[in-house]
């Protein structure tokens, strides 16, 4: 989740996927399929043909369902599930009703109405469709259009890793070094 040009919305999305992943899993677990955990599932294989022994012995399978709702709690806690649909109007402002929109917004009526203009136009909507741009640079456009809608948009696109920080900084070190190196001779 590392990278450029990786939204909040995005992040938001992969980590909702996560979290149903490890649902399924649970769901495996509690019938005793194990095919998710391959190591696992090869090693009590080979337990059992071996010893005899019945996989039910090592109570695993309570163990990991434990563990796997443990995990699905904490994310549920740090991440709602409602803040992913919250920003779908971002993601999918030509298929998103307007009565949806949450009454959190400041000048919520103008907010209303400028995505009314924006899924009514139909160049807009050709633009985004067959366009490659990014959100932020489809949002970007619509700035001096529509200023109430965009400053919204702009909140929750920001990059929301420190990956370009962290570059930052890198190349930062290298040169530094660089230059102490040529000072130093």
């Amino acid at each position: 989740m590392q990278g450029r040009n990786h939204t909040i919305i995005e992040l938001t999305e992969k980590i909702t996927c996560f979290k149903t992943k490890l649902k399924l899993w649970r769901n495996k677990v509690e019938v005793k399929k194990l095919a998710s955990f391959l190591i696992l599932a090869c090693t009590l294989n080979l337990l059992v043909e071996d010893n005899n022994i019945d996989i039910t012995d090592f109570e695993i399978q309570k163990i990991i369902i434990n563990h796997l709702e443990k995990l699905i709690a904490d994310f549920d806690r740090y991440f709602p599930a409602d803040d992913v649909f919250k920003y779908n109007w971002v993601r999918m402002p030509f298929n998103f009703d307007v009565s949806d929109l949450y009454e959190e917004f400041v000048n919520i009526n103008q907010f209303q109405e400028q995505l009314i203009e924006i899924q009514n136009d139909q160049a807009l909507r050709y633009n985004f469709y067959k366009n490659t741009e990014s959100l932020c640079a489809f949002w970007l456009k619509l700035k001096t259009e529509k200023p109430i809608i965009v400053k919204e948009a702009l909140k929750v696109l920001p990059f929301s890793t420190t990956y370009m920080c962290e570059a930052g900084v890198s190349a930062l070190c290298v040169i530094k070094n660089n230059y102490l190196e040529q000072v130093k001779s």
